[in-house]
């Protein structure tokens, strides 16, 4: 096996490997491939090992290009020779590589060296138990949010005074998903007092509580759609409508209430089976974006869904950006659940939160000014808010 090479034929292919990888690293970011697509390269050319030892027992190159190996030995100097250029495509291929290198930390052909600085942490509030699901008043002034003690209640507060919280609802059952009307003068939410899921609304000064809508859910048996059945901006411009997810037998779609005649319209046909969960209608009422089961779909005015962010990740909870043109989400694509944002424009991905295995990233809500509230999870469930422009993020909880 010395004679026929095949020892410097498998170091051959390595080298040339590792100069197709770096090359594929730095060049893919710049035509727009996905950093999957060189994984995909990685297995073609892990694939591609065997064929290339077999070729190397069975010729070798010499300075008339690839022979077959003859069974007796060739004249040490043709096999000198043969070696010698083979060392030099070797270096070659070396000497390509540290430039390629060298360029990209010099120039920053990537932008790989770029990375954001992590957001500033800030505690807003000092609860200590699991606290969920905020939303942000019109102006931005004051937010409110579920605690959950006993059972989950309605919270409201202004994040720049300490201490500021409140308490809305005080029922043994659940409230949650309180969502600020758009003139600030209702929050709608979920509870499953009584019978089944049901959409209240209240006022941001306490007071009773009215039920609009029943999701016909059971919160035991739907737990997780009971915690998305409003998505983050469920109200309509008008603040007389709202986007709310129902249940009929197997199939969760959306539909639109008129809260003042109790009027509902279906909006989604999802298949037998599909769940359309957490609906966020857009500023100008025109489009509404929503998961279906793990991606992403949106549906404009009175046109047909259709899938918007479909791969092999769990996509969930979207939400649209200030300017309308992107959508912000959480997504396991990161290894663990953090927040993204994607371009409606260029279908790109940026990622906005970096937390690692240990924790779970969901639930976002932007105020006006553009900061983005998410709730973190790991041995307990906090609020965070983020200041999209400032890079800052402050912990609320």
């Amino acid at each position: 096996m010395h004679r026929r090479s095949v020892f410097k034929g498998a170091i051959s292919y390595v080298v040339a490997c590792w100069v197709v990888l770096q090359v594929c690293d730095l060049l893919f970011p710049l035509i727009g491939f996905s950093d999957s697509a060189l994984r995909y390269v990685l297995i073609f050319l892990v694939a591609l090992f065997p064929f290339w030892l077999f070729i190397a027992y069975k010729f070798e190159w010499t300075p008339d290009g690839f022979q077959k190996t003859p069974d007796s030995a060739a004249p040490e100097s043709s096999e000198g020779a043969a070696h010698k250029k083979s060392y030099k495509f070797i270096i070659a291929g070396l000497v390509v590589a540290l430039l390629l290198m060298i360029s990209d930390r010099i120039f920053n052909l990537t932008g790989s060296d770029i990375t954001p600085d992590p957001p500033e942490l800030k505690s807003v509030t000092t609860s200590r138990s699991y606290n969920y699901s905020n939303s942000w008043s019109p102006d931005g002034s004051m937010m409110t949010y579920s605690e959950f003690r006993s059972s989950f209640d309605l919270m409201i507060m202004t994040p720049e005074v300490s201490s500021s919280e409140r308490r809305l609802t005080d029922h043994p059952a659940d409230e949650l998903i309180p969502r600020w009307s758009p003139d600030g003068t209702k929050i709608a939410f979920v509870s499953d007092k009584g019978a089944g899921v049901k959409v209240y609304w209240i006022s941001p000064s306490g007071g009773p509580e009215r039920a609009i809508a029943s999701t016909n859910m059971h919160s035991l048996e739907h737990f997780y759609e009971f915690f998305t059945s409003l998505g983050s901006t469920p109200w309509l411009p008008n603040g007389e409508k709202l986007i709310y997810s129902k249940l009929e037998e197997n199939t969760i779609s959306l539909w639109e209430l008129n809260i003042n005649s109790g009027e509902e319209q279906r909006v989604t046909n999802p298949r037998p089976g599909q769940r359309d969960l957490g609906a966020s209608v857009s500023k100008d009422g025109s489009k509404i974006v929503f998961q279906r089961d793990a991606n992403i779909w949106l549906k404009e005015d009175n046109g047909p869904e259709f899938e918007l962010i479909s791969d092999p990740y769990v996509n969930f909870q979207p939400i649209w950006s200030q300017n309308g043109e992107k959508v912000i989400f959480s997504s396991d694509r990161s290894g663990s659940r953090n927040l993204w944002e994607y371009s409606l424009n260029d279908q790109s991905f940026t990622q906005i939160t970096f937390y690692g295995p240990a924790y779970a990233v969901w639930d976002p809500s932007l105020s006006s000014e553009g900061r983005l509230t998410f709730t973190e999870f790991t041995h307990e469930t906090d609020l965070i808010y983020i200041n999209l422009v400032e890079n800052q993020e402050r912990r609320l909880t």
